[in-house]
């Protein structure tokens, strides 16, 4: 750094040495008249510090996560949530517990039963062609979908058996297959409860969910079991009139062949679609706000049903899932003429990694 004096001026009265360093300009007055009132500041402060109060310092305890992910994650774009900051997290719909992946959005379309749309590292995703979920190892994404290609659907996850989400963002692993080029998230459900709960909430456009579930000892296996109730009617001309059923049981088991998990998990949903609407129709007679329904006959039903088992010991991990899948919706999207979008199936697959 270069320094140049330009000469004394005075200012109040007080000599005022211009000094410019790399083409600014300070005034050395002002702050030397600074400096010499936060040293004596200072001095006060630090015998007002020193002089014995009696009072005690309350004590304040923060918590944070902290993961020790170098040697362990083979990307900076891999990651790990769990714990109080999904419990903690508030949830307009479970699709935002995905939402724990740094740069994902998970926007609702057509209504609560309906998969949601999804957005990653400015990527539209559609409803989830290009991101992947593993639920315990079950891929959810549902291939030559009747609605589109790769339909992610977890509404029927009941967010209070969610332990943990591994994330990965980026095409970079191969062992995740299709769906996984903008990303892939791991779910991890928990293994027990530590004491039973009911759960209720209620609040406006008709929002109604009871949760419940408990751990209970069978044998020398433990079972888990959570159910959910809830309903939602939405602002809209016509309510969405949601009704929603779900139910998890997990089933753990130490075994002569390693640790037996057997998962089953359901949800039954019926609802009618908030549908998008033409701007040019808005403050018509068919029309009188945003809010309005030109189509009051769309209607959704998902019905869906899965069964997993996993054996994991030292050198092995192993899994094999089973599937009942039944969805029917019919929208309007165009106003002239309905669309009957249906998807019945029956899937299963599986996965054995040795090590």
């Amino acid at each position: 750094m270069e320094w140049e004096r330009h000469g004394q001026e005075f200012q109040s009265g007080m000599p005022v040495l211009k000094i410019k360093a790399r083409g600014w300009r300070w005034s050395a007055g002002p702050i030397l008249i600074l400096a010499w009132c936060a040293a004596a500041w200072g001095g006060e402060a630090g015998s007002a510090l020193a002089a014995p109060t009696g009072d005690r310092v309350e004590e304040v305890v923060v918590y944070g996560r902290a993961q020790q992910l170098v040697g362990t994650a083979e990307a900076a774009s891999e990651g790990q949530v769990g714990g109080a900051d999904l419990s903690v997290r508030p949830l307009l719909r479970v699709a935002e517990l995905l939402e724990v992946v740094p740069g994902l959005i998970a926007a609702q379309h057509s209504g609560s039963g309906k998969a949601n749309q999804y957005f990653l590292r400015g990527m539209q995703l559609d409803h989830g062609t290009d991101f992947t979920t593993l639920v315990d190892g079950m891929p959810w994404n549902l291939r030559t979908h009747g609605h589109g290609q790769g339909y992610l659907d977890v509404n029927g996850l009941i967010p209070e058996v969610v332990d943990r989400i591994d994330y990965r963002k980026g095409p970079y692993r191969a062992d995740l297959g299709d769906f996984s080029l903008a990303g892939a998230s791991l779910i991890h459900t928990i293994d027990s409860l530590p004491h039973p709960f009911v759960s209720v909430e209620g609040g406006g456009y008709g929002w109604a969910r009871i949760a419940a579930g408990g751990s209970f000892a069978v044998g020398n296996a433990q079972l888990t079991t959570v159910g959910q109730w809830k309903t939602y009617d939405g602002p809209w001309q016509l309510p969405e009139h949601l009704q929603h059923g779900s139910l998890w049981m997990k089933l753990r088991e130490s075994t002569d062949a390693g640790l037996l998990t057997v998962t089953a998990s359901g949800y039954h949903a019926t609802w009618h679609p908030s549908e998008q609407i033409p701007e040019a129709s808005v403050g018509t007679a068919a029309c009188a706000d945003a809010y309005c329904a030109l189509d009051p006959t769309a209607f959704g039903i998902t019905d869906r049903w899965i069964v997993t088992a996993q054996l994991v010991r030292d050198d092995l991990q192993a899994n094999a899932w089973f599937q009942r899948y039944d969805w029917h919706m019919l929208s309007n999207p165009t106003y002239d003429y309905q669309i009957n979008q249906f998807d019945h199936r029956w899937s299963g697959g599986g996965r054995w990694q040795q090590q």
